[in-house]
Order: C-alpha cells, then sequence, then structure tokens
C-alpha cells in the first residue's frame, strides 16, 4: 500500500496530549497543550512529531534511555525504543488523545520497546498503489478577465500568481477504511473520520512510498471536495471503495 494520507492537528483544537514515560530514572509526564503536527514531514507549518516527541524524551532531565521515536506511514503505527527499560501510562484527560496519536491501547509494562496495538489517528494507508485520474497540479477558472475597447483595443486583468488546484482518486479501499460504521479496532480511523477533521481548515499529506520523500505533496481540500461521498468501485458490491479528492495542492515534501 504505497498511497498513504497523513493530516495535520493542532493540539490546541483536537486536545492536549498527556502521557507518562518511566525508566530507571523515575517518571515523567510529557504534555502538549498546543502546536500542529503531523506524523509525515508534510511541511506547510506542521513538525513531524515523532522527532518533536524523541526530542523532549531525551531531554527530559529525570528520564535516563536514550530515545527513538520512528513512524512508519504504510502501516500508521509507531515504535518507540530506548536504552533502558520503560513503561507508559496515560495520564488525566490527555490520555485519550495521547493513545489516539500514538495508537495505545492502554497501559504498557516495562520494555526497551512499545509499538502501536493498532493504527493511528489522522494518518491513513490506502489500498492504491498510485493516483487515479490525477490530474496533476492546474489552476483554477477565472484568474484573468478580458475586453475589448470600442476601437478594437484589447484589455485585461490577470492574477499574476494562481493557486494550483489537483484532483485524484485513490481507488479499490476496504470498507472498513471508509466509514466510520465499519471501523475495526485496529482500524479505528477512517477517511470519513479524515474528511470531517480537515474539510477547509486542515491540510493532509499524500506520501508515495515507492517513490519516497521529495515526491509527497501537501493539499487543503477545496469547498466543492470537503464532503465526504465515496463511490462504489463496481456497482453493487460493498468491499471496494474509490476515494476522490478535490484540491489545492500547496507544496511538497
Amino acid at each position: 500500500m504505497p498511497i498513504s494520507l497523513h493530516a495535520g492537528w493542532d493540539f490546541a483544537r483536537i486536545g492536549g496530549f498527556s502521557l507518562t514515560f518511566t525508566d530507571v530514572g523515575g517518571a515523567a509526564v510529557i504534555s502538549l497543550s498546543s502546536g500542529k503536527y503531523s506524523h509525515a514531514g508534510m511541511g506547510a507549518g506542521y513538525t513531524q512529531f515523532g522527532p518533536a516527541l524523541e526530542t523532549l524524551l531525551d531531554i527530559h532531565p529525570t528520564l535516563t534511555g536514550n530515545f527513538s521515536v520512528s513512524f512508519n506511514p504504510l502501516t500508521s503505527r509507531y515504535t518507540i525504543s530506548s536504552t533502558h527499560t520503560f513503561s507508559l501510562t496515560g495520564t488525566g484527560a490527555g490520555s485519550t488523545t495521547a493513545a489516539r496519536i500514538l495508537g495505545l491501547t492502554g497501559d504498557t509494562g516495562s520494555s526497551a520497546s512499545h509499538a502501536s496495538g493498532r493504527d493511528v489517528w489522522y494518518s491513513l494507508a490506502s489500498a492504491s498503489e498510485g493516483l487515479t485520474n490525477d490530474s496533476n497540479v492546474h489552476e483554477p477558472d477565472g484568474v484573468a478577465r478580458d475586453a475589448v475597447a470600442n476601437d478594437g483595443t484589447h484589455y485585461g486583468v490577470s492574477v499574476v500568481t494562481a493557486a494550483k488546484q489537483r484532483d485524484f482518486v485513490l481507488a479499490f479501499n476496504a470498507k472498513a477504511r471508509t466509514f466510520k460504521a465499519s471501523e475495526t479496532a485496529t482500524q479505528p480511523y477512517s477517511l470519513e473520520r479524515l474528511m470531517e477533521h480537515c474539510r477547509t481548515s486542515n491540510p493532509f499529506g499524500v506520501y508515495d512510498s515507492t517513490l519516497g520523500l521529495g515526491f509527497g505533496h501537501t493539499h487543503f481540500l477545496r469547498a466543492g471536495g470537503a464532503s465526504f461521498r465515496p463511490i462504489r468501485r463496481i456497482s453493487n458490491n460493498d468491499l471496494f471503495w474509490d476515494w476522490p479528492f478535490q484540491t489545492r495542492q500547496i507544496g511538497t515534501f
């Protein structure tokens, strides 16, 4: 599944993050109440969460281990490891957000490595091997106006730089990854949730693992494509669904 989607989030909007890490040095509460992050490094003012969390762990005065936090964009899961054994414990209201961001299913015992037990929120692996019906970047209508004077003189006005749009489809996706009602314990984040989260306010990155970094692109949904509206890939077949996107491409990563 080389194509995956990664939405940006702001802790000030979705709720704070709070999780207790305990190693031989003692217990350390890692809390974040604001800041814009994404699981993949999509730019647009959003910090990649894994390296940011790793830094917070390594500089904390209580924790003695050297930590590594890695994210797999294909599986939408994290692995957190350290040179010392450590445990993870939910802390207060922020524990729900922390569990969603890291794909945790509960408190853990002590180990040198912990992995997500379910897919994280704000990341969604697609079944598509590539973009279907990809328009590539193009300019919208309305970037210029022109007219002709009575004497036949042509004149007009136009923008110097137009926003770039891009339309594409991700095809053959499973129902469990498409609809909230079909989500599972291990796949709790669907296209429906991603669309509700992004709308026209939160950007998302499209990552192609086959091509790697440098070939990802970052988008906002345009108003005309902000509604959750999947399409059956095969008539009267409930198994496979296409995900259409109408976007404004704002960058690459």
